[in-house]
């Protein structure tokens, strides 16, 4: 859907894709896999017509159909932002600098009550802060304009607000209070709902959804309008592993979209899903910035490598089996923590374990993880 929405040239293949994906979605359902090889073929039939009729056309006629949005480009610069709170105990987040890129996703992790929550709502405008610079800039021109730079954000809190009416007509709300009107109107909202799979859904009231629904029409009404930033606060809290991985691939559809790429920045428990779509991490801890930069950049310049692990076994009985190498040993709540030189890989571990007899029940190399900055 998104590839079609970005390089339509003719209106007739966008209605033909909605149409091929209202489909889709009455036969599949979020997480669900009731789809039969029969059905599946036959979309996929029917999708490789479409895609075949975009590809025919030329360059030029794509290009022009694009506009400059185009993804790795600065919408935010932070730099040095500091907030300080008198009435809790002193608390200070900051500072923390980072740069938020058109087509990236930046996650913001570490233990509750460490300042997350704080911070992207600093990013989002909906809170005023004591120190440092925020330097927005949207469509190649930076502005300070407090009203268009919030009409260029979205902020999905963690605890969603209720709303009344069904979902289809609250899109189409949306849509109008950020003057998508008449057929433009009609057409942007059935492309949402069918692209964010909520056709069995539209007619349907808040009470009706389930969370992970609820966070899908929260989605669904920023994509109605095309935000420049998208902010979320915990948006994986309460839903299902299945959720939880249409929801992120959901959230790297958004970014990387060519004709309009987003900026997500989220907070997250969900570490190692998180750094699994993360472009950039910021790490607090007790308010302070531990870390900002490239998720790929973390600790490639390091002197250990760092494994969890737990099974049929207790870190002294490990001991033994690693005694001709430099290996420290800690414990973690149910897990182990295996350190090592940055000789011994994840597979030298593994064979080691295997070798004398022990069952893995749970193994993760940690070693670029910003993980390890909870151990410290």
């Amino acid at each position: 859907m998104d590839f079609i929405r970005d390089y339509t040239v003719v209106a007739t293949d966008l209605e033909e894709a909605v149409q091929l994906r209202s489909t889709y979605n009455s036969l599949r359902r979020l997480g669900e896999s009731d789809i039969t090889e029969e059905d599946a073929v036959n979309i996929l039939q029917q999708g490789t017509v479409i895609f075949n009729r975009i590809s025919a056309y030329s360059y030029e006629e794509l290009e022009r159909k694009l506009v400059a949005n185009y993804p790795n480009t600065p919408v935010l610069n932070a730099v040095d932002v500091v907030k300080k709170y008198s009435q809790k105990g002193n608390f200070k987040l900051g500072p923390v600098s980072t740069v938020l890129n058109a087509g990236e996703i930046t996650g913001i992790v570490g233990e509750n009550g460490n300042g997350k929550t704080t911070l992207l709502r600093i990013l989002a405008r909906l809170l005023s802060y004591d120190e440092g610079v925020l330097q927005y800039q949207f469509d190649g021109q930076e502005t300070t304009e407090d009203y268009l730079i919030k009409h260029r954000i979205a902020y999905i809190p963690q605890r969603l607000e209720s709303w009344q009416g069904t979902l289809r007509e609250n899109l189409h709300y949306a849509a109008t209070i950020h003057n998508i009107v008449g057929e433009e109107n009609e057409k942007i909202v059935e492309f949402v709902i069918h692209r964010m799979g909520l056709s069995n859904f539209a007619h349907l009231g808040w009470k009706e959804l389930s969370s992970g629904y609820k966070l899908r029409f929260e989605l669904a009404k920023m994509l109605v309008w095309s935000p420049r930033i998208l902010v979320l606060d915990e948006p994986l809290a309460n839903l299902d592993i299945n959720a939880q991985e249409w929801i992120l691939q959901d959230f790297k559809s958004m970014a990387s979209s060519i004709k309009n790429p987003v900026s997500v920045i989220l907070s997250s428990q969900q570490l190692h899903e998180v750094e699994h779509v993360a472009d950039n991490i910021i790490f607090l801890r007790n308010g302070r910035c531990d870390y900002s930069g490239a998720m790929n950049a973390f600790m490639q310049e390091r002197d250990e490598n760092v494994f969890e692990l737990s099974g049929n076994f207790t870190s002294k009985e490990l001991q033994p089996i690693f005694s001709n190498h430099a290996v420290q040993f800690s414990e973690s709540g149910i897990t182990i923590i295996v350190r090592t030189n940055t000789a011994i890989t994840a597979a030298d571990v593994l064979s080691m374990l295997i070798s004398n007899g022990y069952t893995i029940k749970y193994f993760r190399d940690i070693s670029t993880s910003t993980k390890q900055l909870f151990q410290l």
